[in-house]
């Protein structure tokens, strides 16, 4: 099998933000996106004016030239450190970083798609009688899959540091949080539980018993 080579550092912005940045800047007002004779530049709340964006952060023929020149496979992405905007509010903040990311998904959203298309490729060659091509798209498409099982996982472990890195730790619902809670609850359930069962109860129980018995004697 042959191994994959992964660039795990790398930053990106999606021409999407660009393409649909007018429509969506009521929901983050503090962003300024600059386009002048200086390039693309991008302002927040209090400072300056960004460096002008480098159009090969956008542009992804040329990174899969490198790639290619270079023997990388693939390549985790994430934002351009100086569009993260933390000096907006909150809110803004929240809204920022969800357009962001939505776009950066839908741009690079290629491998569930890759796996898609080599489907279709080995059900054509296996109607046609084409074997040799079914097996060769049948080995791409396993190597598809376990790259976007792999990215899925660290994409879910990357957050995770994420949270851990700058969200304070009130803030944080942590599973080990709930299994606690759920414990508790449990544990109040059983007490009350418990306590309906009471010795009073019990003793009632057992008289009604003897008296069963006892006229069963008599009988």
């Amino acid at each position: 099998m042959k191994n994959i080579v992964i660039d795990i550092h790398a930053h990106f912005i999606p021409k999407l933000l660009y393409d649909r940045y007018d429509a969506n800047v009521a929901k983050f007002p503090g962003v300024k996106l600059l386009r002048d004779a200086k390039g693309t530049r991008m302002q927040f709340p209090g400072g300056e004016p960004t460096r002008p964006v480098s159009p090969k952060l956008s542009d992804t023929a040329d990174r899969r030239a490198w790639m290619d020149k270079n023997g990388i496979d693939h390549q985790l992405v994430g934002g351009w450190l100086d569009s993260f905007g933390y000096e907006l509010p909150s809110g803004e903040g929240l809204a920022w970083s969800r357009f962001y990311n939505d776009c950066l998904q839908e741009e690079l959203r290629e491998e569930h798609v890759e796996i898609a298309i080599y489907s279709r490729i080995i059900t054509f060659a296996e109607q046609v009688g084409d074997r040799e091509t079914a097996q060769l798209a049948k080995a791409i498409r396993r190597d598809e899959e376990r790259m976007a099982k792999f990215l899925d996982a660290e994409l879910v472990r990357l957050v995770k540091d994420v949270v851990r890195a700058e969200v304070p730790r009130a803030q944080r619902t942590t599973t080990t949080g709930r299994r606690t809670r759920r414990r508790a609850a449990s544990s109040r359930s059983a007490t009350a539980t418990r306590r309906s069962t009471s010795p009073r109860s019990a003793s009632r129980s057992r008289s009604s018993t003897t008296t069963r018995a006892r006229a069963g004697t008599r009988s």
